[in-house]
């Protein structure tokens, strides 16, 4: 079992993209650029605002990244955001129970049975509203007690079961220089619904649960505790993808990100 460390960043959005990194690393004002040179890199979730910050911060750190989507278009919108990089390959498929043991054939296929590392989000957009993401955001805000028990148990565990069919799918093929990494939401409980809360609880203690498995590979927790809208969303978002990056190439085992 790996030590849990956690370092706190205050007021990260306010300071831009510099102050972030030193506060997280330690009182340096610079910091070593994450390599991940020759290593194949999966996101799941790497089409949305959270995601395609991570896929550049790996992109950046000279890694060769794979993204899933179920959408077509939204695959095609990334890679033309990113200049369509060439060690950027795009899979049309789902990672949600039921489809996700195909996906990941054919990402094995299209990777030659490559995988370094993994990268999984949620919950960290919270201040995006309704049909954008944080995926959160896509769950019904009915009362709980308006729903019925089939209903519940389906809504309340909807999203930490597609974070569950992936690292169960995924983490196992990583080997003990690999690793898997959770980038988590935490905070402004008060401002998400109660379906929303629910899940992100669940996922985040399916991050630490996962850290029990006997796995070959490092186990990752970044927790995003963010409790007002970044003041510069771009700068805060694109410094969670370079940390992502980090921690994967680093090895670090876990950090907290928290914007007060």
């Amino acid at each position: 079992m790996f030590a849990l460390r956690s370092l706190a960043s205050k007021s990260v959005a306010r300071r831009g993209r510099a102050p972030f990194f030193s506060s997280l690393f330690g009182e340096s004002e610079t910091v070593a650029p994450a390599s991940l040179e020759g290593k194949v890199c999966l996101v799941v979730g790497g089409v949305n605002a959270v995601g395609s910050r991570v896929v550049r911060g790996l992109l950046a750190a000279g890694a060769s990244v794979v993204v899933n989507s179920r959408s077509a278009p939204r695959l095609e919108r990334l890679a033309d955001d990113l200049g369509r990089p060439a060690r950027l390959t795009t899979v049309v498929g789902s990672l949600l129970p039921g489809s996700a043991e195909k996906t990941v054939e054919r990402v094995a296929d299209m990777t030659a049975g490559r995988l370094d590392h993994v990268v999984a989000h949620a919950g960290v957009r919270w201040w995006a509203g309704r049909g954008a993401c944080d995926e959160t955001g896509t769950l019904s805000r009915a009362p709980l007690f308006s729903l019925g028990e089939e209903e519940f148990l389906q809504q309340a565990s909807q999203l930490a079961m597609l974070q569950f069919s992936a690292a169960r799918l995924l983490a196992p093929r990583l080997d003990e220089n690999g690793s898997y990494t959770f980038v988590v939401g935490d905070g402004a409980f008060d401002k998400r619904s109660a379906l929303g809360t629910l899940n992100l609880k669940a996922i985040q203690g399916l991050a630490t649960a996962v850290r029990h498995e006997s796995l070959p590979c490092r186990v990752n927790k970044i927790r995003v505790g963010v409790e007002m809208e970044p003041a510069d969303e771009d700068a805060f978002l694109q410094g969670v993808g370079e940390l992502a990056a980090g921690v994967a190439a680093a090895g670090d085992d876990a950090y907290a990100c928290e914007n007060e």
